[in-house]
């Protein structure tokens, strides 16, 4: 059953068995959550560097940024 956790396992293993024992990832729009989700779990050790072009930017609010708001 397929799950948010799955797609970074599976990139992970892929790589593996390819016989990459380090990688960098790049993703945007659907592949950001792969791309992030394998740096979070494998990045210590062999996800190297992670590069997005879906940015998370949340307007300012006023307890975390009052000059901005």
């Amino acid at each position: 059953m397929y799950n948010p956790l799955s797609h970074p396992q599976v990139a992970h293993k892929l790589m593996l068995s390819l016989g990459h024992d380090e990688y960098v990832t790049q993703g945007g729009d659907w592949g950001y959550r792969v791309t992030r989700g394998t740096a979070h779990v494998y990045g210590h050790e062999y996800c190297k560097a992670w590069h997005t072009n879906l940015s998370r930017a949340f307007p300012p609010s006023l307890t975390s940024h009052p000059l901005l708001f």
